[in-house]
């Protein structure tokens, strides 16, 4: 139970960042900016419940 409302808390937390950071744009979203998206995934807690690791992808500009 604990370990379900550690990581229900940290993805929370997490939305709720990304969220705050998703103010309305001032101008048209351009190819670089696509390209700075990065994408959170896969969570793992710890056994002990202290740490959340999670990957982060983004696109490859190259």
């Amino acid at each position: 139970m604990a370990l379900r409302r550690s990581l229900s808390f940290s993805l929370s937390i997490l939305l709720l960042s990304l969220s705050l950071t998703a103010q309305p744009a001032k101008r048209p979203m351009s190819l670089n900016d696509i390209f700075k998206i990065k994408n959170v995934s896969d969570p793992q807690i710890s056994p002990d419940g202290e740490w959340v690791a999670y990957v982060v992808s983004t696109i490859d500009e190259k």
